[in-house]
Formats: C-alpha cells, sequence, structure tokens
C-alpha cells in the first residue's frame, strides 16, 4: 500500500492508502454511491464514466464478482474511493474476487478512509470536484489544477462514450421495438426481450437512425453518460419522432423527453446515486423505492405541471414524465418490470 491523498477543491484534503492497481492522479467530479450490495453495477454502468466514486457502505468485496451482474463489458469509474477491501469473498456465485477484477482494469482504488465522511462532504458541496494524487503532492499546486481543469471542462469537448455494439433480437410478436442505445445494460435488454417484440438496436450515429425508429412501433431511450451536449443533440432529434409512436426514456432518456417537451436541464445540483431513493407518484399518491444513477436533473418550472408524474421525496426533482397525448413516458431512476409493462401496454393499444 501506498500513502496517498484525495485533495477537495474546498481546500480540503483526506489521507489514505492506494492499492491494487498504480496510483494515476486524476482530477475528476466527485459522487457518492450509498448501494450496500451491487458494486458490479457501478463499476459497468456508463452513468459512472469519469467520476471519483465513494461507496458509502463501509466494506467492499465480501461477495466477489458476479459476471451475471455486469451491466456492460466496459468499466468506467476513474477511481474508487473504499473504506475497507474484504480479503474473503464468500457468495456461491461469485466467479471472481474484487481485487482480481479491479486488477485488469485501469481504476485506481484508495481505501482506509470514512466514507461517511466523504459522503457527507459531496452533500454539502454539489458538483465537487477533486484530486487524487501522492501524499506528499503540494497542496497548492493540486488546488491550482483543480481550479483550471473545472473552469475548463466542457461538455463539448468530453468525448462521448461509445456503445458495445449489440445484435438486435427478433421477438415472436407483431410489433417491433426501436432502441436507441446511449448506453444500453443487460438488465434492460432482458426486460424488453422478454415482451417477445422484436428488438431493434440503433446507435444515434446510424445515417438511418430516424427512418429505423419511424418505421418501429415504439421508441425506447436508453441511459447513459450525462453530457449535456448529447441530451440537447438527442432531444431536437426526439421532437421529429414524438407523437407518432410511444416513447419510453431511461435515466439520461428521461432528460432527452423532458428537453424536447420544452424543458431545461440543471447542471450537477444532486448526488441521486445509489439506492433507497425515495419516488413518489403525484397521481397514485403513492411512493416506490428506487435506484438511481444521475446528477442532472430538469428544471420542474420550465415543464407543464399535468406532464409532471413523479418527484423525489427529499428533494423534489422531477423524477418521471408523462405525455398521454404522445404516448410518452419516462423515469430518471432504474426502471422496474412494471415500467417496462406499462410501455408494452402502450404499444398494445
Amino acid at each position: 500500500m501506498r500513502k496517498s491523498k484525495i485533495v477537495f477543491e474546498t481546500g480540503e484534503c483526506v489521507e489514505g492508502y492506494q492499492i491494487l492497481n498504480p496510483l494515476k492522479e486524476k482530477i475528476e467530479r466527485v459522487i457518492f454511491d450509498t448501494r450496500i450490495v451491487g458494486y458490479e453495477k457501478t463499476l459497468s454502468c456508463p452513468e459512472y464514466k469519469d467520476k471519483i466514486v465513494c461507496l458509502s457502505y463501509p466494506l467492499i468485496g465480501n461477495y466477489g464478482i458476479s459476471y451475471q451482474d455486469i451491466e456492460t463489458k466496459d468499466v468506467f469509474p476513474s477511481v474508487l474511493i473504499i473504506s475497507e477491501l474484504s480479503s474473503i469473498a464468500s457468495n456461491y456465485r461469485s466467479n471472481i474476487p474484487f481485487a482480481d477484477f479491479i486488477l485488469k482494469t485501469k481504476i485506481s482504488v484508495i481505501s482506509k478512509i470514512d466514507t461517511q465522511y466523504i459522503t457527507k462532504i459531496v452533500r454539502d458541496n454539489c458538483n465537487l470536484w477533486a484530486s487524487i494524487v501522492s501524499f506528499d503532492a503540494d497542496v497548492k499546486k493540486v488546488l491550482c489544477e483543480i481550479k483550471e481543469k473545472k473552469q475548463s471542462f466542457s461538455e463539448e469537448k468530453v468525448p462521448f462514450y461509445v456503445p458495445e455494439k449489440r445484435a438486435s433480437v427478433m421477438g415472436l410478436r407483431k410489433h417491433n421495438i426501436a432502441v436507441l442505445n446511449l448506453g444500453l445494460k443487460n438488465t434492460e435488454m432482458f426486460h424488453l426481450a422478454s415482451s417477445g417484440y422484436g428488438i431493434k438496436i440503433i446507435n444515434p450515429a446510424d445515417g438511418d437512425a430516424k427512418q429505423q425508429i419511424l418505421s418501429s412501433n415504439a421508441l425506447y431511450i436508453t441511459s447513459g453518460p450525462s453530457h449535456k451536449i448529447l441530451i440537447s443533440q438527442m432531444a431536437a432529434f426526439l421532437t421529429n419522432i414524438l407523437g407518432k409512436l410511444p416513447v419510453f426514456g431511461v435515466g439520461i432518456g428521461h432528460l432527452i423527453l423532458g428537453k424536447a417537451l420544452g424543458g431545461k436541464i440543471a447542471n450537477s445540483t444532486v448526488n441521486h446515486y445509489g439506492v433507497n431513493h425515495p419516488v413518489v407518484n403525484l397521481k397514485k399518491k403513492n411512493c416506490i423505492i428506487t435506484e438511481q444513477m444521475h446528477s442532472l436533473i430538469l428544471q420542474r418550472e420550465d415543464l407543464p405541471e399535468d406532464i409532471i408524474e413523479t418527484i423525489h421525496m427529499h428533494d423534489g426533482t422531477v423524477e418521471g414524465l408523462f405525455h398521454e397525448e404522445m404516448k410518452a413516458f419516462s423515469v430518471s431512476f432504474i426502471p422496474q418490470e412494471e415500467h417496462f409493462q406499462r410501455f408494452f401496454s402502450l404499444i398494445e393499444e
């Protein structure tokens, strides 16, 4: 282990130890993830691309890695901040120890840190940036580097994640669902394929993307990395499709639909990563507990109130939309079977 430290743009420093892979000094935005289990998702979901991720649960690696729970072929966080790495993996589904899996990646892991304390720092400072450096690094110099990186950061300059190519699936029923692939996950594909419909995977760069979508019976917009320029481009694209077929947007797909309906995107105002996020359905007057992976939100004041369907119980941010006339709806959280069944019902109608 090599002693290192996290330098936050606020000037606060937290000491820890670099383990597993060699330390690669990174300046990125910091988020915390509240999940107790399921760190495979944190590693393999595009929403965590280029993030310093603090896993708030204190013990990591105790059940190893299950390949069945990996969502994509890539690993996305730049750095993991953990409290303690378990030396024992005890689970019948485990395929490989956590440490061995990480060693195959380029992720730096910082341990021996009070992750609850880091969580509080991030929660109290929206859009917080930090740098992971060696223990003897000059803090004043690091703070200048963080300031320069943050000021020069532009969504337009960030290279988009290129989703893995996935084969389309032919179903048994008469309908086809077009999937706009901005970062399709295995669980999403499982739910979509369970419908029995034909699934057409479409990458946004495809020249005939619009024609492929309009020749389908419905459109599913996946989530992916939260780049505002990508959201704007896809929203402009979607305006020519809305009303012509049912649409279901998830994650940034929710933001794309909201922007296409006249909403505006607020930048990095929340930390909605992990589990146990309570979401209230304003029409049904009920609450569900959700899994989330986002920080960008739709500004509520820019949207017609009658299309806002769900909000976050803690901060009132918009978590779901439903436009009855256009047969379009969205959720900013990870959808469950009931949401896919609703989508399938819209298609049948």
